[in-house]
């Protein structure tokens, strides 16, 4: 399907996310192009340009990475000399205080707008085999043409069990079934966080939040779910700190299932994910009363709630960023598994929504477990 740029502006306008926020973030998704005027450019044998703009990053290569300035993931230190601190907690601190801000308490930075970027690609679902049926409901069905909508976001600084500089996480997908030609309003939702993704199904929900949470089962993997949609966009939760997106509130237990070396338990929790409903939200323009109103319905205090609008859309297409050809990181390597500043990978070449989706309606509503779901609750 040839869609003109205004038809993709507007198919990704009325499905952008609702994005909502733990009380306690101290990040949102902002334009990369801050990442560069935060930071120093480096290679691998020092500085190359103190003061970086965008303009600097096309066709620069993998040895090439961004850094925040006075922050050191190699020693952990932060600081300007001679106050330099070190530690995870003095580098948490540093960033919080220079690049952050508590979102809840001190609202959105007006020199900071919220941003997401995002592509339009058709796909094609088929069964790979007959023994693959998934669990979801008749009416549904899997095989057909679909858009795949990406959205993709940025944000300055990871302040998880694991900290880096940049963070792009928490991207979103959906999929809108094509049928003679025409776009359906109905398809299915994909989240990513920590190399994983779930797969939930995408139509408009008629029920109450409430009704909509209890469906939702407390096991790691399950039958697909629906996500909440209202008026044709989806919400998603954003862990606190890590930045990964869910299609529920509540709390996860992620870790290992396996014998670990002189550990006699098999299970081992390595972190845990908290997501938040009714406190922080970025939404479409003028939706604060629509999110109210589900809120209440809920009986969710809505008393302090912060919201900020999305603005306009920007294309991930090289005309419209050409920092799209930089192939260098967006944070400063870490010889520790975890903390190095992230490559730009799944925003050059996309999510293949195709495979995840396929995984996740075979497996339940997780596709993929490089770490496994050990315990988790959904809740408002």
């Amino acid at each position: 399907m040839n869609l003109t740029r205004q038809e993709q502006l507007n198919l990704i306008r009325k499905h952008e996310p609702v994005m909502w926020l733990h009380e306690a973030e101290a990040y949102h998704p902002v334009h990369c192009r801050v990442a560069a005027q935060l930071s120093e450019l480096h290679d691998k044998s020092g500085l190359v340009k103190s003061r970086p703009t965008l303009a600097d990053l096309p066709g620069l290569s993998k040895k090439h990475y961004l850094k925040l300035r006075h922050l050191d993931m190699k020693a952990l230190s932060a600081g300007r000399s001679p106050d330099v601190t070190s530690g995870p907690a003095a580098l948490e601190a540093y960033a919080r205080e220079n690049y952050g801000r508590n979102l809840y308490a001190d609202g959105f930075s007006s020199s900071r707008p919220p941003c997401y970027f995002a592509r339009i690609d058709e796909v094609t679902l088929k069964r790979p085999r007959p023994s693959a049926r998934p669990s979801y409901p008749p009416g549904h069905p899997v095989e057909g043409d679909y858009l795949a909508i990406e959205y993709h976001f940025y944000f300055v600084y990871n302040d998880f069990w694991n900290q880096h500089q940049g963070d792009w996480d928490a991207t979103t997908v959906v999929l809108v079934r094509l049928e003679d030609g025409a776009i359906t309003d109905e398809g299915y939702l994909v989240t990513f966080a920590h190399g994983f993704s779930w797969v939930t199904r995408f139509e408009e929900t008629n029920q109450s939040l409430n009704q909509w949470i209890g469906r939702w089962p407390s096991g790691g993997r399950g039958p697909l779910r629906d996500a909440y949609v209202l008026n044709g966009h989806p919400f998603i939760f954003v862990t606190q700190g890590g930045h990964g997106a869910y299609p529920t509130p509540g709390t996860i237990c992620l870790g290992i299932n396996e014998k670990i070396l002189w550990l006699k338990t098999k299970r081992a929790i390595v972190t845990t994910d908290v997501r938040q409903i009714g406190k922080t939200a970025i939404c479409p323009p003028r939706y604060r009363p629509q999110l109210i109103a589900a809120l209440e319905a809920a009986g969710v205090p809505t008393a302090g709630l912060r919201t900020a609008p999305w603005p306009e859309p920007q294309l991930l297409t090289r005309t419209d960023q050409p920092w799209l050809t930089y192939k260098g990181r967006w944070g400063q390597p870490s010889p520790f598994a975890g903390w190095a500043g992230p490559e730009s990978d799944k925003v050059q070449k996309g999510t293949k929504p195709r495979e995840t989706v396929l995984k996740g309606l075979k497996n339940g509503y997780q596709a993929g477990d490089p770490i496994k779901v050990l315990k988790q609750w959904h809740r408002l």
